[in-house]
């Protein structure tokens, strides 16, 4: 049977989404989740809140626009100042603040260069993503391809899989 062979390898069958199969996941482990996306808009966050199955289990999510806004989602301006907004290392203090400020299990943090040319050495189209628990970190750093609003859908699917 094919199944058998690529199982490992397959998240979803038939309707199932990475919402729905992300929600089921939470729902078994008994976990919640909560975002902090700098860069992306809001789109991770309107992702995850338009699929009950894993809306179910989220906290919320805070969009961040400036360096203000992460100081006040609670980001050390520290952090800022000396790597910049499009860092991994900001990536992984925007994924521990949500957590710990919407008191989730999980936190998703997702930060990039999605303006053209080359912002704070950082290279148009590269986005850090970080997913917490609290005692385990997981970073991801890679570069999209296309214009603005193709960048964010593209990180926006990365840090849904993450």
């Amino acid at each position: 049977d094919l199944m058998e062979i690529v199982r490992e390898h397959v998240w979803g069958v038939d309707g199932d989404t990475l919402e729905t199969v992300g929600g089921r996941l939470l729902a078994e482990k008994n976990l919640n989740l909560a975002v902090m996306e700098d860069y992306t808009g809001g789109l991770l966050t309107a992702t995850i809140t338009g699929t009950p199955e894993i809306a179910a289990h989220f906290k919320g999510g805070i969009v961040t626009a400036s360096d203000e806004a992460c100081v006040a989602g609670g980001i050390d301006y520290s952090l800022i100042s000396n790597h910049g907004r499009h860092s991994a290392g900001m990536a992984q203090a925007l994924a521990e603040a949500a957590r710990e400020r919407l008191g989730a299990s999980v936190g998703i943090g997702v930060t990039g260069a999605n303006e053209p040319g080359e912002v704070a050495g950082r290279i148009y189209g590269t986005f850090n993503i970080a997913v917490t628990d609290g005692v385990n970190t997981r970073t991801m750093t890679t570069r999209y391809p296309g214009d603005k609003n193709r960048v964010r859908r593209w990180a926006t699917s990365a840090a849904r899989c993450a």
